[in-house]
């Protein structure tokens, strides 16, 4: 069946569902799964909008050391489109993904083989191209030890508009350097590279910033070696067609340091919003504390225009409710998940508060650690993940208004490794610690939902694990919720199109995967 009559289908049933609302779909399964990771149960989303999944497993054990695999693409109501099977060995594994409206982008890597495969399919889910290469030593060890710790790696994928991806690596020169490479969708025209210098002096790191069918911005962040603090940032920006480097922006101030986080375009002006934390001058993220955010607007050639400081205690917390104010200034600190622009041109930035929990949490954990033979010394840090902190500024960046949304905290443990506060945020995102699900569009981009899981204790009441929602219509904001109720091995809620969420329940015994639409009010 082709995409277009999957379209024609969808369309028909979604009439179907609007006129009896309360009817959820029919429970759907994959019955032949032996092991599938969390991890690899992923939504494909265009620009913040659920178009469908994906979901990779191991189906079958073959003849001699090889397995079968198997990648099942979803449409939007978790129908599938198309089942493709893979044979490899045991140590085959799915890294990351991107889709960018024309084709999905798949990065695996044989830990055996030490080969990493880039494999394209467009919407018709038919194979577009394969891309192998050797892992590189310092590649090789980066993904085993994410997959090893079932970690989140740092994204190395990046769609660009609608017509190709890039891909990040690190590669090791006299120093750790970066390869930057573009595939485009369209077979005649040309890819490139852009590569660090061989013999460098520092330790390059390349990270994807924005992306558009223009310009691509990474942040560059240097340093002296690879176990220094010494950070030094650079915002660079690329031609998409050439990959040739347009502009080098050094990030500083003379007032503070900073250590940028997000990126956006504006096609209109050409200009590049960059989104920040500041510091106090000599502290910057490895060692202070965050005193807010920045905002640093820079035109195509890397020139600064303008720079605004946005303080936690002055700016922020002053328009809380006053009974709310202290907690805020108390909150700990600010991890912020995603900055979504609505059609209005309002920005919004999901943040969610946490904090390191009590010293005599840690010590017990390293007492049993120490009784189960672990001697490791490796500093343990629990991490007490609180609120959700939901900031909107205007077209310009400017300031607006915070809502808080509170909800049970939770506690999650993670190496310390001595990290300063804005470090220990990454690492609580790393270790799957925060209780940030999701976020989707809705109404055309107009507004948002923000998904989570959270454990709730409750009083008088059996505690529950529980999904929930924020939305977001227009400005005004409501929440839902719903119990989590399952013998699953595990389970993983996912955004869905209307006003639903999908359950998606693991049956190890069983070999079973069960999806399931659930209906919220938002």
């Amino acid at each position: 069946m082709n995409m277009k009559r999957i379209k024609q289908l969808i369309l028909i049933l979604s009439a179907l569902l609007v006129t009896v609302p309360n009817q959820l779909q029919a429970q759907k399964n994959i019955n032949d799964v032996i092991k599938v990771n969390p991890s690899n149960i992923r939504v494909i989303k265009d620009n913040q909008d659920v178009k469908g999944y994906f979901i990779f497993y191991k189906a079958d054990k073959l003849k001699g050391k090889e397995y079968s695999y198997k990648l099942v693409i979803l449409d939007e109501n978790a129908e599938k489109v198309a089942t493709k099977s893979l044979v490899a060995s045991k140590y085959f594994a799915l890294l990351e993904s991107s889709y960018n409206q024309e084709q999905l982008c798949f990065k695996f890597y044989d830990i055996k083989e030490k080969m990493v495969s880039l494999i394209f399919y467009d919407n018709e889910a038919n194979k577009v191209k394969t891309k192998k290469y050797e892992a590189r030593k310092i590649e090789k060890k980066m993904i085993l030890m994410n997959l090893n710790s079932e970690t989140q790696m740092p994204p190395t994928i990046k769609s660009v508009g609608q017509i190709g991806f890039l891909e990040y690596r690190t590669v090791k020169n006299e120093k750790d350097g970066y390869i930057l490479t573009y595939f485009p969708n369209d077979k005649s025209t040309k890819g490139w590279t852009f590569k660090s210098k061989i013999n460098s002096d520092k330790t390059q790191n390349l990270t994807p910033l924005s992306a558009n069918e223009e310009l691509i911005t990474s942040l560059l962040v240097t340093r002296p070696s690879r176990m220094s603090k010494d950070f030094t940032y650079y915002v660079i920006g690329n031609d998409i067609n050439s990959g040739d480097e347009q502009f080098r922006y050094p990030v500083k101030s003379s007032k503070y340091d900073e250590s940028p986080i997000n990126a956006f375009y504006n096609k209109e002006t050409g200009n590049i919003s960059l989104l920040g934390y500041y510091f106090t001058k000599g502290d910057g993220m490895t060692k202070g504390k965050s005193l807010g955010i920045v905002h640093t607007e820079i035109d195509p050639k890397g020139k600064e225009l303008s720079k605004d400081y946005i303080n936690w205690k002055a700016d922020v917390s002053k328009v809380l409710p006053v009974d709310k104010r202290n907690k805020f200034i108390d909150v700990g600190y600010i991890f912020f998940h995603e900055f979504i622009k609505t059609t209005d041109g309002r920005i919004y930035g999901i943040g969610e508060s946490y904090r390191k929990a009590q010293k005599g949490l840690n010590t017990a954990l390293k007492l049993a650690a120490a009784a189960g033979g672990d001697a490791s010394g490796v500093s343990i840090v629990t991490i007490s993940v609180e609120d959700f902190y939901i900031f909107e500024f205007d077209s310009e960046f400017n300031f607006i208004d915070v809502k808080l949304f509170e909800k049970g905290a939770s506690n999650t443990n993670i190496p310390g490794l001595g990290a300063a506060p804005v470090l220990l945020g990454y690492l609580t995102k790393a270790f799957n610690g925060f209780d940030f699900a999701d976020v989707k569009t809705i109404d055309g981009g107009d507004s948002f939902v923000l998904f989570y899981q959270d454990f709730e204790r409750r009083k008088k009441e059996k505690n529950k694990s529980v999904a929930g929602v924020i939305s977001n219509t227009k400005g005004e904001y409501t929440t839902d919720k719903i119990d989590i109720d399952t013998d699953a091995d595990f389970i993983k809620v996912l955004p869905a199109q209307g006003s639903n969420v999908l359950f998606v329940e693991f049956f190890k015994k069983e070999k079973d995967l069960q999806m399931n639409m659930k209906k919220l009010n938002y």
